[in-house]
């Protein structure tokens, strides 16, 4: 019989842990996401952003808790492969959604005077699901109405006979943007007749 005993032979490292912390949403407006490393027993990080939009340079990283920012909206799974000394990995996918906005703009003065610049006052908008506009004169009375975005005021009254007289309108104007959630505007536009 004999025995021999070696010590330090062999050596078992833990196996490591990824993992990671983001938003699970961010708007268009702000596409920059940072991504915070929550891994354990990891000497090194591997990140993919998923963002195939990206050149390869810029859709990896090595850093810790990297920040990306995406192009464009949709749905992208982070990929986070971790190591350890001993060469041991781990990895973790999540998903995030960058998501549209909306934007409404409302102009303040219009010219209906037929020569083919500003003729009509409307809002342009991007994400909007329900649109309703209301346009009163100073004394209170609605001068026009649409429930379309595309529906423009040509400056005669409900859009039929002559053209208002030059003055500064009311209007009201209340949208549901792409997530349902409900916006009202109330301003002054300005109708200017005249060449």
């Amino acid at each position: 019989v004999a025995t021999i005993i070696k010590k330090d032979m062999i050596r078992v490292f833990p196996v490591p842990v990824a993992d990671f912390a983001a938003p699970i949403s961010n708007s268009i407006l702000n596409p920059t996401v940072h991504f915070t490393n929550t891994s354990v027993g990891a000497t090194s990080w591997a990140w993919d952003f998923g963002d195939t939009l990206c050149t390869p340079v810029n859709n990896i990283s090595t850093m810790y808790s990297p920040n990306h920012t995406y192009s464009e909206i949709g749905e992208y799974c982070v990929k986070l492969i971790v190591k350890n000394v001993g060469g041991c990995t781990s990895d973790v996918t999540k998903c995030i959604t960058i998501d549209p906005q909306f934007v409404l703009y409302i102009p303040n003065a219009f010219t209906p005077n037929g020569d083919g610049d500003n003729d009509f006052f409307y809002a342009k908008g991007e994400y909007i699901n329900d649109f309703e506009m209301r346009i009163f004169d100073r004394w209170g009375n609605m001068f026009y109405y649409a429930d379309r975005i595309n529906e423009p005021w040509n400056g005669k009254k409900n859009n039929i006979g002559e053209i208002a007289q030059q003055d500064v309108y009311v209007y009201q104007i209340t949208i549901k943007d792409n997530k349902n959630k409900r916006h009202k505007y109330v301003g002054t536009v300005t109708l200017v007749n005249g060449e």
